[in-house]
């Protein structure tokens, strides 16, 4: 059942013939270097905090985050509602 406020909100950019619809995006890691290495080149504002550190505490945070992850492969997931409709 679609959420009032979203649709109002929809309705206020000029869409009609608004849905509700739920979006899951998984990612699937082999190691910590397969998770972090976007990071580490300063992908996206998650990549700003190790660009944004000395080189030895960079080390520091990867040591960390190996010893945390662990030998095996992991994957994430994060669901979130989209709303969709046409420009009036």
């Amino acid at each position: 059942m679609p959420q009032p406020i979203r649709m109002a909100r929809a309705r206020s950019r000029r869409l009609h013939r608004v849905k509700e619809a739920d979006i899951t995006i998984r990612q699937d890691f082999n190691d910590v270097e397969d998770w972090y290495a976007a990071w580490l080149s300063g992908q996206g504002f998650v990549g700003a905090f190790p660009m944004a550190i000395s080189p030895p505490n960079r080390a520091r945070l990867l040591g960390a985050s190996r010893a945390a992850w662990g030998k095996v492969p992991c994957g994430f997931a994060a669901t979130a509602r989209l709303a969709i409709g046409m420009a009036a």
